[in-house]
């Protein structure tokens, strides 16, 4: 498993087969420009535009936007649903939050998750070895839920995603808030190439990818 962030809460995860799989693409509206993606399999959390662009993917990709489960091109989806706010989806409506399993690697896409998860969910995270969690509040948890949501996760590697950039319009919280106040040891590396021995290698904690553009 090889993955790859293309910005916002967009990640290009290839397996050892050499098929992608890309999560909640975005529009260029929120200001980043994202890269000429060739997509083998497409998730969307939710129908939001800087979640749900097809706009630079290419290929004959199989999009997956419901809580359907999927096996194909060397993936198998599985998800959970949650919501967009802390209304139970009044405000900004529903989200699914994805589990994406390849290479004997198991990793959870929150997508645009805007409430702490109960006990249900968090059993699931458990037993996922990477979790992409959004950190910049506004429209999702801030990361006063995320380190109230990492304290329940023991031993995880945490990618965050959905931050404020140079880059990004959007009026949501930096990566630098987040880091201020984690718990967590922070690695910055410029994608993760991970399986089923190397996992075990890795240490628990924050890994900020580079932004590929």
């Amino acid at each position: 498993m090889l993955i790859s962030y293309l910005g916002h809460a967009c990640f290009a995860i290839e397996n050892q087969q050499g098929k992608v799989l890309v999560c909640d693409p975005f529009n260029e509206s929120i200001g980043y420009s994202m890269k000429k993606t060739k997509a083998d399999v497409v998730t969307m959390s939710h129908q939001h535009q800087d979640h749900c662009s097809q706009d630079k993917l290419s290929g004959k990709y199989d999009i997956i936007k419901t809580s359907k489960k999927y096996q194909g091109n060397g993936f198998i989806i599985s998800s959970f649903k949650s919501y967009h706010d802390d209304s139970k989806g009044i405000k900004r409506g529903k989200n699914i939050s994805f589990i994406i399993e390849c290479d004997g690697v198991k990793l959870c896409h929150l997508g645009d998750l805007g409430h702490m998860l109960g006990v249900k969910e968090l059993k699931l995270l458990n037993e996922v070895d990477i979790i992409c969690i959004p950190i910049g509040g506004y429209y999702t948890i801030d990361y006063k839920i995320v380190k109230k949501l990492t304290k329940k996760l023991e031993n995880k590697i945490i990618i965050p995603m959905h931050y404020k950039t140079n880059e990004c319009k959007l009026p949501i919280g930096s990566l630098n808030d987040y880091l201020k106040t984690t718990i967590l040891h922070t690695h910055k590396v410029p994608n993760l190439s991970i399986t089923s021995e190397t996992i075990k290698l890795l240490a628990p904690g924050n890994y900020v990818l580079d932004i590929i553009n």
